[in-house]
């Protein structure tokens, strides 16, 4: 129990309610009582006029009577009646604020006084002796709700608390189902689910059961979907107490369990040839979040594994690899990564060439057999000749065409023509050198140096540009760029194509499902970039279009100001936040999550299946339309702009743009079909624009938020305070009013005129129509009286009214 300083004043009548006025002083360790305005006493038929007080370090309180006496700061009587006398003592005084209820019973010839204050409870124990009244004990309670007892000892009766409600299992957990242990700091009563409450950033959580007794209580909870943090606390409504006494208060504190239910995702990143002869193999993975992962080979069970594991001496044949990823909370990667590859029976020995020819020359047409090959080492190749289906080695001068050969280890080929498939060594390519590649052509394991001449429609797999460009055409594996004046342009990219160093330009496309990996290169200005994925290095400007499916490793390779909208997927004409510009990102949505504003009022937003994000207070549904995502240096942020328009910055280095949706685009649809209206359209800028004829269009913008209102309304749109407002059923059967607002023709061109601010104070029409374009470029403003008309340098013309 804690004794606080208080001042009492008290008016009473026996067997009548009163009043008690007090207040806690700070300043003063021990309990201080006084009465500063007469006090009644009817006791025994007769009137008393009463008072208390107390002197600092006195033991004894009184109730003293008079005829006609006032409470004097600073003096104490020490006789009873109308000759009291007063003495100077360290008495307390002071204005007294707060009131309650005092109520009387008796216990044993004593009398018990009890007083109230909000929900807290004092008392006092008084006797009447030699025509006095003693306080003989004193005590104030903090316990809520506190019955005074009478036969409660000096100090008071103890309410009972709420010791602790502890986690039963980990932190982290994944577990649709948890339990927390209440502990009371002695055996109570009454307890039941209504007396806790979840504080929950996930969704639809709530608390199944409760079992226990005395002392423990253990309370179940669903922890519902998503992820997030889930809290119980306990919010005293009186049911509970200890027989006699409640509960002293809310507990508040509970521990908290961080729900981590979304699953990792795993990726392998290092892997064997889809094809090889190789009975090894060595696999390297990773995830976005990783406690442990296991693995399986073919129809083997999964085993623990670390992040790599090799299989040595494989079958001949077909193998599937498959590889899950386990976060602390047990979440397991539903969808392993997964991976096939042929391990196939390796070919015969080369069979000795049956003709070796060094040096000399090559005239005519010369054609090999493959069953018995053709050796041609260090020869020259005339013009006009023509060589296929030979083995070349050492350096080949070549004046006529070489088209498919196979190139030995080192091999040189200077000048000439190439064509149909060559291909080189794959640990010691050859080189090519002014050279002239033929439609059609396909090229591996080689080394193309600056002179090579590549057709729009070439191949290249496994190969070092060491200067050639390539203009058009597809490559597939790895490919390395070591020549400065490389160019890489408008290019087909194959399943899993690397690309290191150079320059990339024009219209690079990699593959939906198993994108190209670009790192260590720059990207040439009004470059347009389709599914791949931008590592570490990659210089990329900001006039640059970057389209759906391209991906960055990592937030730090994302520049700041690049547009990201055309990367990421749609739901109709707004962006899906699902998604994530970031490799194994947890999505946009989420990090929108983590703006600090959500997060310190515990708000989560939402994305609509009809594309608009929303956030749902009260009956209030704010929504907006996500139309444009770009890199920003941003902190973590909420702002609101011009025409109720929404950035959202996230601690990702993403902004989100956002206009103010309309909540039910089909409603809306509807209600202006019925009055001939049959076309609606939506801005980039997030406006409405509903055409009626050739030359006359209506201007609207929705506003922010929709509100809930009475059923009995009717949709379709209707006319409140001269504005225009859509009635609509959500998706609960509930009906809502959304204001629509007239917009603007052109709000970029309004706000650009200097002198607009008196303008932006009116009210616009709905109609624009559509003028003569005039001469004069500039926005023009015509005022009169209390209206004006805007002429936008497009001829289209809207007029509006000031505000009165």
């Amino acid at each position: 129990m804690t004794f606080k300083t208080l001042f009492l004043l008290c008016l009473l009548t026996i067997n009548a309610q009163a009043s008690i006025y007090w207040e806690p002083v700070d300043t003063k360790s021990e309990l201080t009582l006084r009465v500063d305005l007469r006090v009644l006493l009817d006791f025994k038929g007769g009137i008393w006029q009463m008072k208390m007080a107390k002197a600092i370090g006195s033991s004894e309180f009184q109730l003293m009577a008079a005829d006609d006496m006032s409470c004097q700061p600073g003096l104490i009587s020490t006789e009873i009646g109308p000759n009291a006398k007063f003495e100077s003592k360290e008495l307390l005084c002071g204005l007294l604020t707060h009131d309650g209820e005092a109520t009387l019973w008796w216990n044993q010839g004593a009398q018990y006084l009890g007083f109230k204050h909000g929900e807290h409870y004092g008392w006092l124990k008084v006797e009447l002796k030699n025509d006095a009244w003693h306080i003989l004990e004193y005590a104030y309670e903090e316990c809520k709700g506190a019955a005074i007892l009478s036969g409660a000892k000096s100090g008071g009766a103890i309410c009972s608390s709420v010791v602790a409600i502890e986690r039963v299992t980990s932190n982290l957990t994944n577990l649709n189902q948890l339990d927390f242990r209440v502990r009371f700091d002695e055996a109570v009563i009454g307890v039941d689910v209504m007396d806790f409450i979840l504080n929950a950033t996930v969704n639809n959580a709530s608390i199944i059961k409760l079992i226990g007794s005395n002392d423990i209580y253990t309370v179940t909870v669903n922890t519902g979907t998503g992820d997030g943090n889930l809290q119980l606390n306990l919010i005293d409504n009186g049911t509970i107490s200890n027989g006699n006494l409640p509960l002293k208060a809310s507990f508040t504190e509970g521990e908290i369990y961080n729900i981590d239910k979304t699953p990792p995702n795993t990726t392998i990143n290092s892997k064997p040839p889809t094809s090889n002869n190789k009975k090894d193999a060595h696999f390297e993975f990773s995830a976005d979040e990783a406690f442990s992962y296991e693995c399986k080979l073919d129809l083997a069970n999964f085993d623990i594994c670390n992040q790599s594991i090799d299989y040595y001496n494989l079958n001949y044949g077909l193998h599937k690899f498959e590889v899950r990823a386990i976060d602390k909370a047990g979440n397991v990667d539903l969808t392993p990564a997964s991976y096939e590859w042929n391990i196939v029976t390796p070919p015969p020995p080369p069979k000795k060439p049956d003709i070796i020819i060094d040096d000399g020359k090559v005239v005519g047409k010369v054609e090999g057999d493959k069953d018995s090959p053709v050796v041609l080492n260090n020869v020259e190749v005339l013009e006009s000749a023509e060589v296929s289906n030979v083995i070349i080695s050492g350096t080949i001068k070549n004046a006529g065409i070489i088209k498919d050969v196979s190139l030995d280890a080192d091999t040189r080929i200077e000048g000439g023509k190439v064509a149909a498939k060559i291909e080189g060594d794959k640990d010691s390519p050859a080189i090519l050198n002014h050279v002239e590649v033929q439609k059609s052509a396909q090229l591996s394991n080689v080394i193309l140096e600056q002179n090579v001449i590549l057709p729009s429609d070439i191949t290249l797999i496994d190969v070092e540009l060491r200067g050639a460009s390539v203009n058009g055409g597809r490559l597939e594996g790895k490919i390395r760029v070591t020549g400065s004046a490389t160019v890489i342009k408008n290019v087909i990219l194959a399943k899993n194509t690397s690309i290191a160093g150079g320059r990339l330009a024009g219209k690079i496309q990699g593959d939906k499902d198993s994108p190209a990996v670009l790192q260590h290169l720059v990207v040439e200005p009004k470059s347009q970039l389709t599914n791949v994925i931008i590592a570490d290095g990659v210089e990329i400007p900001k006039n640059i279009n970057l389209g759906i499916g391209v991906r960055f490793t990592t937030i730090e390779n994302i520049p700041t100001g690049v547009d990201l909208t055309n990367t990421l997927p749609k739901i109709d004409s707004n962006i899906d936040l699902s998604a994530d510009p970031v490799v194994n990102g947890k999505g946009i949505l989420a990090a929108i999550n983590r703006i600090p504003e959500f997060v310190a009022s515990k708000l989560t937003i939402k994305q609509h299946d009809t594309g608009y994000v929303y956030l749902d207070i009260e009956g209030i549904r704010y929504a907006v339309n996500p139309l444009q995502v770009q890199a920003t240096s941003k902190s973590a942020n909420l702002q609101l702009s011009i025409g109720q328009t929404v950035y959202f910055q996230t601690s990702t280095n993403i902004e989100i743009l956002a206009q103010p949706a309309v909540q039910a685009p089909a409603a809306l649809e509807t209600a202006l079909s019925n009055l001939n209206l049959p076309t609606v359209r939506i801005t980039e800028a997030g406006n409405i624009q509903v055409p009626a004829t050739e030359k006359m269009w209506y201007s609207g913008r929705p506003d922010l938020v929709s509100k809930v209102i009475d059923q009995e309304n009717s949709i379709g749109l209707i006319n409140k305070d001269n504005l225009v407002a859509l009635i609509f059923e959500d998706e609960l059967g509930q009906k809502r009013e959304q204001t629509l607002y007239p917009a603007p023709a052109n709000m970029s061109v309004l706000l650009e005129v200097a002198d607009a601010d008196d303008i932006l104070q009116g009210r616009l029409d709905y109609q624009v129509i559509q003028g003569d374009k005039p001469s004069n470029p500039e926005i023009e403003i015509r005022k009169n009286n209390d209206n004006f008309l805007i002429i936008y340098p497009d001829g289209t013309q809207q007029k509006g009214s000031y505000y009165e």
